[in-house]
């Protein structure tokens, strides 16, 4: 199962996407253990590295800190003891998010080996009269994920997060909530795929992003859907319950007015289609010739 999900992952990050698929651009990792945020909330990106990635529960974090001339500073380490309970104990992907937006970072990390659901977020954070960096709490997430990610699904301001994992066979949300935790949001579903194809983007106009999603669940049906990060229900705009047709999703502007229409490529049994919906703005959607 490992090999196949890095050779997955490989496989994806080698593929290139036609122009028309992207969204809002997307923050996250995949297990590298090095990343990119504000950390300490001077609107400079930063430049983090988890490690190490053993048997001991001491952990490490660097950051180098960004400089307005576009450089990095000397990483400076940090330690700290990992709450878990078993190894592998140390992090190896993350992203960095202000967790109730009261304007201090948090580096929310996760462990691609990581069966416990329960501790699957540890939350390190700047300490605030140095540039080292502290242990702060955990969350409950998803194990064995692919990768973490992020996109404001509620429109509130403060982005929340994203995970996959072809292991638990799961692609969930966490809302960064008011009170700066983090819990399940709208979006769950099940999904086979290390990291599904995918666009991010708003299609209700509500200001949260959706995520217009082709995915297959285990070996059984693969659809092209449109789920809302504000949980209202999704839509699907095909689905194979044998599983053997493939989809690819796509998003544009096709009749000329605001909204972001939707396209599905689908593929497997027969000629390769196009079906093309238009969205009247509100997330509701119509096939056209």
């Amino acid at each position: 199962m490992r090999k196949l999900r890095t050779a997955a992952l490989a496989a994806l990050v080698a593929l290139a996407l036609p122009a028309a698929l992207a969204g809002v651009a997307e923050a996250g990792t995949t297990a590298a253990g090095t990343f990119r945020g504000d950390v300490n909330g001077d609107r400079i990106a930063d430049q983090v590295t988890l490690g190490p990635n053993g048997t001991t529960n001491s952990c490490t974090v660097k950051v180098a800190y960004g400089r307005a001339n576009g450089t990095l500073g000397a990483p400076v380490e940090s330690r700290y003891t990992s709450p878990l309970v078993a190894a592998p104990y140390c992090p190896d992907m993350g992203v960095v998010v202000d967790l109730g937006g009261d304007g201090k970072p948090e580096i929310v990390t996760t462990g691609f080996s990581w069966g416990d659901a329960s501790k699957a977020f540890v939350v390190l954070r700047k300490n605030t009269s140095a540039n080292t960096v502290r242990l702060v709490t955990t969350y409950p997430g998803l194990a064995y994920p692919s990768t973490i990610r992020t996109a404001d699904f509620t429109g509130e301001g403060r982005v929340d997060i994203w995970v996959s994992s072809d292991q638990s066979v799961r692609l969930q949300s966490f809302n960064n909530t008011a009170a700066g935790g983090l819990e399940l949001g709208a979006i769950d579903v099940c999904s086979r795929r290390p990291i599904p194809q995918h666009v991010i983007a708003d299609f209700d106009g509500d200001g949260g992003q959706d995520l217009l999603l082709s995915r297959q669940c285990g070996f059984a049906y693969t659809t092209a859907e449109l789920n809302f990060g504000n949980g209202k229900p999704p839509v699907t705009f095909a689905r194979d319950d044998e599983g053997i047709l493939q989809y690819e999703v796509y998003a544009n502007h096709q009749n000329g007015d605001e909204a972001l229409d939707v396209g599905v490529i689908t593929s497997g049994d027969g000629p390769t289609t196009i079906r093309r919906f238009h969205n009247d703005g509100a997330g509701a959607f119509t096939e056209v010739a």
